[in-house]
């Protein structure tokens, strides 16, 4: 059995000071460094991927998913805008910890790095489903920012394309606390396994 990490979304505007930030997000981005840089990390891993939320500069570009007046629902403040600090991976993470950059949200909203419009960097051409599929990837750890949306539609789309979905949930940051425990039941109702 193979398996990939996906590291989902740690990015500067979702972590503490960030436009969108995440309580507990810069801890986040720190331990799953700690992870990245393990001997284990290399022995259970076949593959390792990154998710980045990148959005077109312009608000009325993003197909409603960036508002003025965000309801923190399905809109939201300007956050993540494509080449900018914000989109930039969050300290201490560097594009290099990756086998893979997948780039989602350009002109429409993208919570799942399984979406339609996400597409690696390097080759615009390849899908993560596309990738996994190259790979023989049969099973997945999902970690990252946020637990309560990116993360969690990232699992639930993993799990729709045939692979064993495991959340590491102390490697997430959550934008709504309240949200958590729904969103922790709607993942083990899918046999998306949620590891505290």
């Amino acid at each position: 059995m193979k398996k990939a990490l996906i590291v989902v979304d740690v990015q500067n505007d979702f972590v503490e000071g960030g436009s969108l930030e995440c309580k507990g997000g810069k801890e986040v981005a720190k331990n799953i460094k700690r992870m990245l840089d393990s001997d284990k990390l290399k022995n259970e891993y076949s593959l390792i991927i990154s998710t980045q939320d990148w959005h077109k500069g312009d608000r009325h570009s993003n197909g409603g998913h960036i508002s003025a007046s965000p309801d923190y629902i399905d809109t939201w403040p300007t956050h993540c805008i494509a080449n900018t600090k914000g989109a930039d991976f969050a300290e201490p993470l560097i594009a290099t910890d990756f086998d893979h950059l997948m780039l989602k949200g350009y002109g429409s909203p993208s919570y799942s790095g399984f979406s339609k419009n996400a597409y690696e960097k390097e080759n615009k051409s390849l899908s993560l489903q596309e990738i996994l599929k190259t790979e023989n990837i049969t099973s997945v750890d999902i970690v990252g920012i946020a637990f309560d949306y990116c993360v969690a539609q990232t699992a639930k789309d993993a799990s729709k394309e045939g692979l064993n979905v495991r959340v590491l949930k102390y490697l997430t940051a959550t934008i709504n606390q309240e949200n958590e425990n729904l969103i922790r039941n709607e993942l083990t109702d899918l046999e998306i396994e949620v590891i505290d």
